[in-house]
């Protein structure tokens, strides 16, 4: 006998990263604002804080390692999106190449370079923009993210429906 109840519809990436957007509390908190250009794509961007500060102008380091995994993440999850998947972090490592200050604007671009079956690996490149350009790369990284269903989680409700 077949199952002839209709297929549950796939929500449109657009959808989903916004429902992410809504429900990333970290990422507001922090100022951080993602946009997804395409599945396996993501890009963060975020201006530094008084917050962020770790010494006299010069940023935590821990905001740039956040900041990274955002990036490396939902690199990955908008990729796992697109089979009705989410990811988690297995691993992340990443290259201090510049300090970072006080005002600076900062852009994280992350991209899947691998999705097996379990684990998606993506790299990310974070650059400190000057002038509308970005002009150095303060942070390199590489992230392991675990592949698992959808409905393993409650954000799923959120944009299923």
């Amino acid at each position: 006998m077949s199952d002839t109840s209709p297929p549950t519809a796939r929500p449109e990436l657009a959808a989903m990263v916004a429902a992410y957007n809504h429900m990333n509390h970290y990422g507001r908190t922090n100022g951080m604002v993602l946009t997804v250009p395409a599945p396996g794509q993501a890009e963060y961007r975020m201006t530094v804080r008084d917050e962020h500060l770790s010494s006299p102008n010069t940023c935590h380091g821990g905001v740039l390692a956040g900041l990274m995994d955002a990036a490396l993440g939902a690199a990955a999850l908008s990729l796992a999106f697109t089979t009705l998947e989410f990811v988690s972090t297995v691993e992340f490592k990443m290259n201090y190449l510049h300090a970072v200050h006080l005002n600076d604007e900062l852009v994280a671009r992350g991209v899947v370079d691998h999705a097996g079956n379990s684990l998606v690996v993506s790299s990310c490149v974070i650059y400190r923009v000057a002038f509308g350009k970005e002009d150095t790369a303060v942070a390199r990284g590489l992230g392991t993210f675990n592949r698992y269903p959808a409905n393993k989680r409650d954000f799923a409700k959120l944009v299923m429906q």
